[in-house]
């Protein structure tokens, strides 16, 4: 498949804008919408997505600050009872490349080693619902 022109993407950051009252995309959002890889843009037509965005007449957008420890764990509280158990790091992975939204594997491990974080997500997930670590069999 042929990389897209920059006048394609930028058509489709404009189109995207318009679609979602005028909200910039960031590269990741983006991405997961129009389906245009990093790999068709960069070293190609631009060398950051901020060109890209300005290129299409936008301003690019400023850094994020890390995610809230609070919305960590609502994302993994969300998938660990889609699961019904705790996510492995390979389920945490998969669900980061469907979903945009999902954490990243370094913003969960900053929440601490896995006991941490199931003593953490056991805090906000409903009575009930409590995980535990599973021993594996020897």
């Amino acid at each position: 498949m042929a990389a897209k022109s920059s006048e394609a993407i930028i058509a489709l950051i404009a189109r995207y804008v318009d679609e979602h009252d005028g909200e910039v995309p960031g590269r990741h959002r983006f991405e997961a919408w129009s389906g245009v890889k990093r790999s068709e843009w960069i070293g190609r037509h631009w060398t950051a997505w901020g060109e890209a965005l300005r290129a299409a007449g936008f301003e690019a957008n400023s850094l994020q600050g890390a995610i809230p420890d609070d919305d960590v764990l609502r994302e993994l509280a969300l998938l660990t009872q889609r699961l019904g158990k705790f996510p492995t790091d390979a389920e945490r992975r998969i669900e980061k490349r469907t979903n945009p939204a999902f954490p990243s594997h370094s913003r969960i491990q900053a929440l601490g080693r896995t006991a941490e974080q199931m003593r953490r997500l056991n805090e906000v997930l409903p009575s009930g619902h409590q995980v535990r670590r599973c021993r594996k069999d020897s």
